[in-house]
Parts: structure tokens; sequence; C-alpha cells
């Protein structure tokens, strides 16, 4: 049996610009949205998962407030793009399997995969 193997293709915020995020929030409280777009490697395509990028001042602000969800947050100390990037592409290799779409729900337990639940 082949195995599907996700690559990821490109990492990018639709909220802002991720190298000046770098720099702005260097120890602030911060939570961006990160879309990590996921493909099968050496394939053309790809699909969107959504993370929330946040730093642990963040989960505590968060947690003082009562209660939150923490499905599909990467919690890290630091915000560097190099280092994400690298969980990232980890994470798609800890994902392969014997389908695109059982690849998919693997690496949705990380991100929201854009096509988490659609029914047709």
């Amino acid at each position: 049996m082949k195995l599907v193997i996700p690559e990821l293709k490109r990492i990018h915020s639709p909220d802002k610009d991720i190298i000046e995020f770098e720099e702005e929030f260097k120890n602030d409280p911060y939570c961006i949205l990160i879309q990590a777009m996921y493909g099968i490697h050496g394939q053309e395509g790809d699909e969107s998962f959504d993370i929330l990028v946040c730093n642990p001042s963040w989960i505590e602000l968060e947690a003082n407030n009562g209660i939150f969800s923490g499905r599909h947050y990467l919690i890290t100390t630091r915000f560097d793009i190099d280092v994400i990037k690298k969980f990232l592409i980890d994470i798609a290799l800890n994902c392969a399997a014997s389908s695109w779409q059982e690849a998919a729900e693997r690496l949705g337990r990380y991100g929201k995969w854009e096509f988490e639940d659609y029914i047709e």
C-alpha cells in the first residue's frame, strides 16, 4: 500500500504579515491565526488548516476569564516563524496515511481543516 504523505506548501496569516508580527509582539501576550496550507507531497494543490498560535501570557489572560477550549491552538514561548514551520513540517510527516482524506483528518487534529465536517 502506497502512503499519502502530506507536505506543508506554505503558511500565512489572513490577519497580519507574519514577519511584522514576529517583530511587533516579542514579549506581549499574543494569539494570531496561521493558515497552514498542506497538500500531497510532490503534487499541486493544497488545503487550509487554521491554527491559533499564542504564547503562555495570552493563555493565562484567557484562563483568567474563566474557561476556553484548547483545540487547534499552538502554544509557543516565542513567536519564531522558522521554529513554527519546522513544527508544522514534522506534523505532516506523522500524518501519512493510505488516503488524503485520512491524512487530512489527522492534520485536522492540529489545525481546523477547511473541509472538516463537510457534507456533499
